[in-house]
């Protein structure tokens, strides 16, 4: 996979005005993450088909939301670490639990992504697709079957704090996503 193609940040700040225009990248509107789900935007350009150029879009939105994830997980963990003794006095180690989150995270948003919009446009041509794709991964979902993930692989790990700790972080990046949409939808009501 392309790095440039994993950019959603770049997909999403697509909409832009040229010349009193308004440029608009088809399912931008659902590639934002909520209080109830992680989104993605996956953008696949050049493709020769219709088909394989949906299921190229797909792969990367899954890849940006699963990076992010990840991500999460392990600043969760680390936060977890610093914080919280577990039942036995004893600090978690922080690596235990830390080199399992890729595994797990890409296994759950795996199992739970849904793709909530597909869209293709032929280049100026007609020979060549840019598709899109928009997942979504539901967080309650996802979160309560990482926690339980990792509390198989860590017995110690005390599953309502943890939970809180990655609730706190999802939060956050639901947000700030929040933001950037309503950012977006500024722009395009000074277009009209």
């Amino acid at each position: 996979m392309e790095i440039a193609k994993l950019k959603a940040d770049n997909a999403r700040n697509a909409v832009a005005m040229r010349l009193g225009q308004k440029i608009y990248t088809p399912c931008i509107d659902e590639s934002y993450d909520t209080d109830e789900y992680m989104a993605g935007l996956g953008i696949a350009e050049n493709e020769d088909e219709r088909g394989p150029g949906i299921a190229n879009a797909n792969r990367y939105a899954i890849a940006d939301i699963t990076s992010r994830y990840i991500g999460m997980i392990k600043n969760g963990v680390s936060q977890y670490a610093k914080n919280v003794n577990t039942r036995s006095g004893q600090k978690v180690k922080e690596n235990e639990l830390e080199g399992a989150a890729e595994a797990i995270g890409t296994k759950m948003i795996d199992k739970y992504a849904k793709a909530v919009c597909r869209d293709a446009e032929l280049d100026k041509m007609g020979v060549k697709y840019t598709c899109y794709v928009a997942v979504h991964v539901p967080l309650k979902e996802v979160l309560t079957a990482t926690v339980d993930e990792l509390g198989v692989i860590q017995t110690d790990l005390d599953r309502q704090k943890f939970r809180d700790y990655m609730q706190a972080e999802l939060d956050k990046q639901a947000a700030a996503a929040q933001a950037e949409k309503q950012q977006l939808e500024e722009m395009r009501n000074q277009v009209k």
